[in-house]
C-alpha cells in the first residue's frame, strides 16, 4: 500500500477500532470544538488491517482519494476542516 494510502485521518480514536484499523499516530492535527462535541484528529499510519472488527457487520471498510474524502465530509464543517489541515490535503 503507498504511503499516502497509509495515512488515515479520522476524528476520534474509537473510530480506529471501530473500522479495525491499526497502526502508529503519527502527527496531531488539531481539536475542533463544537456545540454539541469536540473533534479531535490525529494522522494514522495504517500498519495493520483486522479481517473483522467491531462494526464489520454494520459498516464497510473503504479507501478513497482526497478529493473522493472531501466530497463525503463536505456535510459536517468539523470533518471538512479537520481533513483540510492534514498532510493528505494539497499543498496551497
Amino acid at each position: 500500500m503507498p504511503l499516502s494510502l497509509r495515512r488515515l485521518l479520522m476524528p476520534y480514536l474509537c473510530y480506529f477500532l471501530a473500522a479495525g484499523v491499526r497502526g502508529k499516530i503519527t502527527r496531531f492535527v488539531t481539536t475542533i470544538p463544537s456545540a454539541s462535541s469536540t473533534y479531535h484528529f490525529y494522522e494514522l499510519d495504517v500498519s495493520h488491517l483486522d479481517h473483522e472488527w467491531l462494526e464489520s457487520k454494520e459498516r464497510r471498510r473503504e479507501w478513497v482519494d482526497y478529493a473522493e474524502a472531501v466530497r463525503r465530509v463536505s456535510w459536517k464543517a468539523e470533518l471538512a476542516q479537520g481533513l483540510a489541515l492534514s498532510t493528505l490535503a494539497p499543498k496551497r
